[in-house]
């Protein structure tokens, strides 16, 4: 009998090994299909990344494109503003020295306007000249108005074919024809340098206070009458109240300006 229970027992033994092996074979592979159904969706995830990366670049240079695109329309729209603007003023003007019976006939056309960027500043005067990026070859001439959306910029002062000078309202050697708003009072508007400019020709009893607008005259040439060129700042009489001196804010300031508008002549 012994031997018999030895022999059984080996084949106990064996048995028990066998399906201790067995389990640890279906452990693993439960372990491993747990572990691949959890890194399923990081896997998954890896591989769409391509492909939305993709998706969001294709986006973004479309929205670039889109950018521009409106870019453009800004700049063109902002340029037509300006002269709807200019025309409006000079209409105005025309308008209000038109005897009634005269209107119905009444023609008027506009000015054309240039639009030019700044190419570069005069490091020695800085608030009184810039160079523009159109000249000649696109109409340009010296002696020509510039404005801005705000009102008016200054004037060209020299012209090669591709470029141009400019020169600010505050500089001395600028000088256009002017009027009070409020009281239509004209004068002569020059540059004082950086302070702003001044009113000359003004009498004592000249109706001209702080806080007036002041526009550019009919009497002008280099303008049409009714654009905005600033607002008095200082006035007091001098010589006895014979004479008035009044200072004038520009609405423009220099060192905003980065896009201006030339105008051509009266057609």
């Amino acid at each position: 009998m012994r031997p018999d229970l030895r022999r059984w027992r080996r084949w106990l033994i064996l048995a028990g090994l066998l399906a201790l092996l067995l389990g640890l074979l279906r452990l693993g592979a439960e372990r491993k299909a747990a572990v691949e159904s959890a890194a399923a969706p990081t896997l998954s995830a890896a591989l769409a990344w391509p492909s939305k990366a993709a998706a969001a670049l294709r986006e973004s240079w479309q929205g670039l494109g889109r950018l521009r695109d409106a870019d453009k329309e800004a700049q063109r729209l902002k340029a037509e503003n300006t002269l709807l603007k200019l025309q409006l003023a000079e209409a105005r003007e025309r308008l209000g020295r038109l005897a009634p019976r005269q209107a119905g006939s009444f023609e008027w056309s506009p000015r054309p306007a240039i639009p030019a960027l700044i190419l570069a500043r005069d490091p020695s005067t800085w608030f009184n000249y810039i160079t523009l990026d159109k000249g000649e070859d696109d109409g340009v001439r010296a002696g020509m108005g510039v404005v801005a959306p705000d009102g008016v910029v200054g004037k060209v002062v020299a012209a090669t074919g591709t470029t141009s000078k400019m020169v600010f309202l505050m500089d001395p050697s600028c000088r256009i024809a002017v009027r009070a708003v409020r009281s239509r009072v004209g004068a002569t508007l020059v540059g004082s340098g950086r302070r702003g400019c001044v009113l000359q020709y003004l009498a004592g009893g000249d109706d001209v206070k702080v806080g007036d607008l002041v526009e550019t005259a009919s009497e002008g040439s280099i303008f049409p009458p009714g654009v905005p060129v600033g607002q008095v700042s200082r006035v007091e009489k001098r010589e006895a109240g014979l004479n008035l001196f009044a200072e004038v804010r520009p609405y423009v300031r220099p060192s905003m300006v980065q896009e201006v508008y030339v105008l051509g002549a009266q057609p």
